[in-house]
């Protein structure tokens, strides 16, 4: 029968400190995987929202010109001014016209993956690029998805900035996957190890028993043997 927890034995998940260091190990693989496909769904996103920007500009470039009898001097400026306060979503882009840095509203800059496209403003010929940097390294998103990113927190503490805004629209986001699956998994953890030392209980309970009526047997078996 002991043969069924022969893996308990192996590697000792009979030790507290080995056991729940095993279902911390799994929160984090769950916390990866998480991570990962959220930050896959957010780079599709982000990828549209860029087409988006530029369709944008190509219309209102275009619509400029129409109206303006094909002032392009005139259309590429509004076009400029125009994109200078089209912010764009919660992570924000960079756009180039004609070269010109016209604004750069990413919420992140450093240590993220940078993906961009270039195209042209057909209606004004100028060029434009638009850009994002969106996409963490999955192993850094982990370690603040664990750490509820102290070292963020530290940083804005430095500079002044708010705390509340950060925790309710940043800190609160990349933890709470690690909390549920943190909960959730040292819950069933603890259920399972109950049940499971429950059963070894009850088995080594069981072997003492049909040990000791072996035992008696043999005596019995003994007794009329010699009588």
């Amino acid at each position: 029968m002991k043969r069924s927890f022969f893996f308990v034995d192996q590697i000792k998940l009979w030790k507290k400190s080995r056991y729940f260091g095993i279902l911390v190990f799994f929160v984090i693989f769950l916390t990866s995987i998480n991570n990962y496909f959220f930050y896959q769904t957010i780079k599709k996103s982000e990828w549209k929202s860029i087409y988006s920007t530029i369709n944008i500009l190509k219309q209102y470039s275009s619509s400029c010109i129409e109206l303006t009898s094909g002032d392009v001097d005139k259309c590429t400026k509004q076009t400029k001014l125009f994109a200078s306060k089209y912010t764009g979503n919660y992570y924000g882009h960079s756009v180039l016209i004609d070269n010109d840095q016209i604004s750069d509203t990413r919420r992140y800059k450093k240590d993220r993956d940078l993906f961009k496209v270039s195209d042209s403003l057909d209606a004004i010929k100028v060029s434009v690029e638009v850009s994002k940097s969106s996409i963490p390294d999955l192993f850094d998103s982990v370690r603040k998805s664990v750490t509820f990113s102290i070292e963020d927190v530290y940083e804005k503490i430095k500079k002044g900035d708010d705390l509340v805004d950060f925790f309710l629209n940043t800190l609160k986001g990349r933890s709470q996957p690690f909390l549920a699956y943190l909960f959730l998994v040292i819950l069933v953890g603890w259920l399972m190890k109950k049940s499971i030392f429950s059963q070894m209980e009850v088995i080594d309970r069981l072997e003492k028993m049909e040990a000791e009526e072996l035992y008696f047997l043999e005596k019995e078996n003994d007794k009329d043997v010699s009588s």
